[in-house]
């Protein structure tokens, strides 16, 4: 059985060598366990699973020491921006298509609005 340690362990082994070679991730089955079924959902993946994530690289700035951050490179993150699916895109557009068609042809019927003297 895995614990919350064990898959953050794997997770960041996926990104860095230095959690991967730890005494900590060799020692511990379960965590390599995540770690080597992560690597092979990935490799078998389409590309559509995917979409939307989005890296976020920060800049090193602030104080260096030889040209990196202190305490070595800054950490990158991993983000979600949703991303409409052709379907939603389509219904979208075919809605906005019926609501011009409507107030183009509302003038043509001679339908005009009721309430007050709206016209």
């Amino acid at each position: 059985m895995s614990n919350s340690s064990d898959a953050n362990w794997a997770i960041w082994a996926l990104f860095s060598s230095t959690a991967r070679n730890s005494s900590y991730f060799t020692g511990d089955a379960n965590a390599n366990n995540i770690y080597n079924a992560a690597l092979a959902a990935a490799q078998n993946a389409p590309n559509s699973d995917f979409a939307g994530l989005v890296l976020y690289v920060p800049n090193a700035t602030g104080q260096t020491l030889n040209g990196q951050p202190w305490g070595g490179t800054p950490q990158e993150y991993i983000g979600y921006v949703a991303v409409p699916d052709a379907g939603e895109i389509s219904l979208i557009g075919s809605l906005g298509m019926l609501m011009l068609a409507g107030f183009a042809s509302r003038k043509r019927l001679g339908l005009h609005c009721v309430v007050g003297n709206a016209r």
